[in-house]
């Protein structure tokens, strides 16, 4: 007597069904970048984290996060104290929608710092 074909796993019927939508969600956001048009250029935000005490004076972290939807590469920060003492930071490369940190090292108190992205080049 011939054995009836068995049909596929569980695991299998999963397995395909995980895959057929990981597929679906790729074509869904590469049909809709398309459809948007232009990307957005970088957009830098610097923000001040925790200044801390360390020997000889001050670091004061800080974050940089990209905004916008295309890599910057070079990225400078610049952080100035009133009284005119300025430092400043780079990142080579600051990709889409993420963040980079970074401290400052001072020897006068850094409070009230002020913190922005100079620039940044095409990658």
């Amino acid at each position: 007597m011939a054995k009836a074909r068995d049909a596929p796993p569980l695991l299998e019927w999963i397995a395909g069904a995980i895959g057929a939508l990981a597929f679906a969600a790729m074509l869904v956001v590469l049909v809709s970048t398309g459809v948007r048009g232009g990307q957005a250029p970088p957009d830098i935000v610097a923000t001040i984290g925790d200044i801390r005490t360390v020997e000889g004076g001050y670091v004061a972290e800080f974050t940089a996060r990209n905004r916008g939807d295309v890599t910057a590469a070079d990225v400078e920060v610049v952080a100035t104290l009133a009284n005119g003492t300025e430092r400043r930071a780079s990142f080579d490369y600051l990709s889409p929608h993420s963040e980079r940190h970074g401290g400052f090292f001072f020897e006068d108190d850094p409070l009230g710092m002020q913190l922005h992205a100079e620039g940044y080049r095409d990658p």
